[in-house]
C-alpha cells in the first residue's frame, strides 16, 4: 500500500538513511507519487537532503493540488525561493 510505503520512507528518513527512503518513495505508483502525501514526504527528503530549491518546487506543486488549503499555500511559501535567498542574506549580515 502506498500510505505504508510514504510512512516507512519517513521513518527511514528521520533515521537519517535517505538513500533507503529515496529508493521507496521513487518505487511508490505513478498517481501516488503525485499524491498530497507522498509529494510532502519528497520535499522533507529534499528539504533534508539540502536541497532547498526541489522541497519549495515540490511543496508548490503540493500547494496546487488544493487551493483551498491554507497550510500547505504556507508551507510553499515558507520555501519560496526569493524567501531563501533572502534567509540566505539575512544570514551573511
Amino acid at each position: 500500500q502506498p500510505e505504508r510505503a510514504i510512512h516507512l520512507a519517513l521513518v527511514y528518513l528521520s533515521l537519517g538513511q535517505h538513500a533507503t527512503a529515496s529508493q521507496l518513495l521513487q518505487q511508490l505508483p505513478d498517481d501516488a507519487q503525485s499524491s498530497a502525501f507522498a509529494l510532502l514526504a519528497a520535499a522533507m527528503l529534499a528539504q533534508a537532503s539540502g536541497e532547498s530549491s526541489q522541497a519549495a518546487t515540490l511543496l508548490q506543486q503540493r500547494a496546487e493540488l488544493a487551493s483551498g488549503h491554507r497550510i500547505w499555500q504556507l508551507q510553499a511559501l515558507v520555501l519560496n525561493r526569493a524567501n531563501l535567498a533572502s534567509d540566505n542574506a539575512r544570514q551573511q549580515s
